[in-house]
């Protein structure tokens, strides 16, 4: 061979050996069986260990790029970016060894900034910004481990401030106001959620209503006042819902509606009153759905119809005091559309009625069928006014109102609980004929998640002497036979030069049923042979610890488990024979109620049912 050729051969091998060195080798997996759209794609340093290495990509199933960032010794490292499917940014950080750290960033899928801040060891640190789509600052404040700490303020969407809040380990007294800068509401936050006793204020300073809040819901007595003092309604929570009797006023301080409430819906009779106190309508429910009726003051029908879950459903019928049809509305889910008559039943007008309230657009007619405008009603005193499209688009009267911000960050999950990419998961069966020594054979069937989860269930056949028939056991020697079932879940550590650790907890049921070959003392006949027994059954719960070992924990073969541990249980212990004298042959038996079992195994087995892996 020519010395240049071969020379210039040598030094591309080279490049490919270093290529590989760097890259290692690269795997895909795909969306459809066809391997036609690619969802993923990663470099593994071999293929036996397959440990992640090197650059790594998703896909959504569209073909545009999810993800991309890079993986070391298995672990993320380095800068990643994430991406909405329509391209754009959804959050770029680094990580290190695994672990979220730096500053990170995350957008609005239609773009700009959303929140950034600091992140060491996955927890928030420092300070933080959330914005809103208009690129103003939302809130700000510190963290320390994923706590807020220190002040925080809220903002308006022009900049105003909203609220502020001074936190001490993440409780903190929180306080908003009116754009006007006037106290709105104040109360105790913990661990982002609202907790002990609020207020609520009018924009004018009176109060609008007071009750207790546990774990972020409204439980116990609560009240709700108009702005003379008077109170306008009360009634208890449990676990944010609505629950016993509750009342309503008028602002005169008269009755105006009561009745019981269940899980926040209303439940049993329920009336309404006039102001003057005569019946204005009446319901009758179940878990809130039942018939309801509503009249004039004069006792004439004027509403007629029903609920269902606490919504109207069905044909609804409203009448003028005269008698006549005033409307129709058909509802499903609480929105019905309506339609409104004249007294010679022509149709008047037609809109969208959705939790007692017109919505929408609505459309006014003439007596001769021609349309007199198109309006959108806006509630002002619980009275609708229809306002035209230009009237809203001058006067701004839809304009959003904005309500307390929203604390809850998504909680960090164990490492057991949450997926890795492309991770082995397989079906172990195990056994140990070793135990006939001891009087069991175990059976067990695991579901197996590579180096994080196991569930598994155990089933020991337990005969001592094993391989004899309690018939024929010698005289006066005591067997026993019975069964064991046990259900384990297990919390695997990565894999070792000890094997993949772990701790686990089970619960377990056992039946046993004990003989003795001897003597039948009831019996005339000396030689008569008579099998005395009793019967115990189990039930515990345990914790234990052990180790897998196998020779690739991402891959099928041979497996062997070994574990200890203990328990607590109950022990349910019966006699079948009733002379008092047999009673000598169950004396090593212990009979308590209770007991405490030692556990301790060890089992070979076969780990299949490899997952599907494409290769390129």
């Amino acid at each position: 061979m020519n010395f240049k050729y071969g020379f210039i051969l040598l030094l591309m091998l080279l490049g490919i050996k270093n290529t590989m060195a760097q890259e290692g080798y690269v795997k895909r997996t795909y969306f459809d069986e066809a391997k036609e759209v690619i969802k993923e794609q990663y470099f593994v340093n071999d293929t036996i260990d397959n440990k992640l290495e090197g650059t790594y990509s998703s896909f959504f199933l569209s073909g545009s790029l999810k993800s991309e960032g890079n993986y070391s010794t298995n672990e993320a490292s380095g800068v990643w970016k994430y991406f909405f499917e329509n391209g754009k940014p959804k959050m770029s950080g680094a990580f290190e060894k695994g672990q979220s750290t730096g500053l990170w960033i995350y957008y609005f899928e239609q773009g700009g900034k959303r929140s950034e801040g600091l992140l060491e060891n996955n927890l928030k640190a420092e300070e933080w910004l959330y914005y809103f789509e208009n690129g103003e600052i939302k809130s700000k404040g510190d963290y320390n481990k994923d706590i807020r700490e220190g002040i925080w303020n809220y903002f308006y969407e022009d900049g105003e401030l909203k609220a502020q809040a001074y936190y001490k380990q993440g409780i903190g007294n929180y306080t908003e106001f009116y754009s006007s800068g006037k106290l709105k509401m104040k109360g105790l936050n913990k661990d982002g959620k609202s907790d002990s006793l609020w207020n609520y204020y009018y924009e004018s300073g009176e109060k609008l209503a007071e009750g207790y809040y546990t774990r972020g819901l409204k439980a116990g007595p609560w009240k709700y006042f108009f702005k003379n003092g008077n109170l306008s309604s009360e009634g208890g929570y449990e676990e944010g819902n609505a629950i016993g009797n509750w009342i309503y006023y008028y602002d005169d301080g008269n009755k105006s509606a009561e009745g019981l409430q269940k899980s926040g819906t209303k439940d049993g009779y329920w009336n309404l009153y006039f102001q003057t106190g005569e019946i204005k309508g009446t319901g009758e429910y179940e878990e809130g759905t039942g018939p309801y009726r509503e009249y004039y003051s004069s006792g004439k029908l004027r509403v007629m119809g029903s609920f269902r879950k606490g919504l109207s459903d069905g044909l609804w019928t409203y009448y003028e005091e005269n008698g006549d049809i005033e409307g129709v509305a058909d509802f499903k889910k609480g929105v019905g559309e309506y339609i409104g008559y004249y007294a010679d039943g022509s149709k008047k007008m037609n809109g969208t009625v959705s939790n007692d309230k017109k919505t929408g657009e609505w459309k006014l007619y003439k007596k001769n069928g021609e349309l007199a405008g198109t309006y959108f009603p806006l509630y002002e005193d619980a009275q609708p006014v229809f306002l035209t499209a230009e009237t809203i688009k001058e006067t701004g009267a839809f304009r959003e109102k904005y309500s307390k911000p929203e604390y809850r960050f998504k909680s960090r999950q164990p490492r057991y609980f949450t997926p890795v990419v492309n991770e082995y998961k397989g079906v172990v069966f195990s056994t140990n004929p070793l135990a006939l020594a001891i009087g069991k054979l175990p059976f067990a069937l695991e579901y197996y998640i590579q180096e994080r989860l196991g569930y598994e269930l155990t089933y020991t056949l337990n005969k001592n002497p094993f391989f004899v028939d309690q018939n024929n056991v010698v005289l006066n020697e005591p067997a026993s036979k019975g069964n064991t079932i046990s259900i384990k879940q297990k919390f695997y550590s990565s894999d070792k030069s000890i094997g993949m650790l772990y701790f686990s907890h089970e619960i377990g049921f056992e039946n046993a049923t004990h003989s003795v070959n001897t003597v039948d003392l009831l019996n005339p006949n000396p030689e008569a042979i008579a099998m005395v027994q009793s019967t115990e059954y189990r039930y515990h719960y345990g914790i234990t610890v052990g180790s897998r070992l196998i020779r690739d924990p991402g891959n099928a073969g041979l497996t062997m488990d070994v574990f200890a541990g203990i328990g607590i249980g109950m022990r349910s212990y019966t006699k079948k024979y009733a002379e008092v004298s047999y009673d000598q042959y169950f004396t090593d038996l212990n009979q308590s109620k209770t007991y405490v079992p030692i556990i301790f195994g060890l089992t070979f087995g076969y780990l299949g049912t490899k997952k599907k892996e494409y290769y390129p």
